[in-house]
């Protein structure tokens, strides 16, 4: 799907439209969530309407989980503003705030790199564990929260559960 006038494409695994019009790609405008329009000429950007822009619903952050044990069976890369994140889909479904869940989002830096590494130039590559789970592999685990030593902060772990 693009359109002739932008080039506007939509990416295969998000669902995100990337703009290529020249003005985007000389402002550095990555993504451009509505396709432009052409008026007399001049290109605009069609109206936004906040209701197109309401949460599917899907997913709700790991932190809700707890050290409740959880197998992962399928994870994606979903980032949030600048920083790389992932929603995973467990085999359980958990109640939280009474509807059942089984899908959960996080941008902790541990839990990340376990499934996504990015190098110096900002390329993003799953690891070998994300593509295991992805090609059918269930990986049975809990957050466990530790302090480091140092600066004496909490942060996150996966442990084999």
């Amino acid at each position: 799907m693009s359109c002739v006038e932008c080039q506007m494409a939509e990416h295969d695994e998000c669902s995100t439209y990337y703009c290529k019009c020249p003005e985007c790609i000389e402002k550095d405008l990555v993504e451009c969530y509505r396709s432009t329009i052409s008026v007399g000429g001049v290109k605009e950007i069609a109206e936004i309407k906040l209701a197109e822009f309401a949460s599917s619903g899907v997913g709700v952050s790991i932190a809700r989980l707890g050290d409740r044990p959880h197998t992962i069976t399928e994870v994606v890369r979903k980032d949030y503003e600048e920083h790389l994140g992932t929603l995973v889909t467990t085999k359980e479904s958990f109640e939280i705030d009474g509807e059942q869940v089984n899908k959960f989002y996080t941008t902790r830096t541990y839990l990340v790199e376990k499934f996504y590494t990015k190098d110096d130039s900002g390329l993003v590559t799953p690891t070998a564990l994300c593509m295991a789970v992805n090609q059918g592999g269930e990986l049975k685990v809990k957050q466990v929260s530790k302090t480091s030593q140092k600066s004496k902060k909490e942060y996150f772990v996966y442990e084999q559960a």
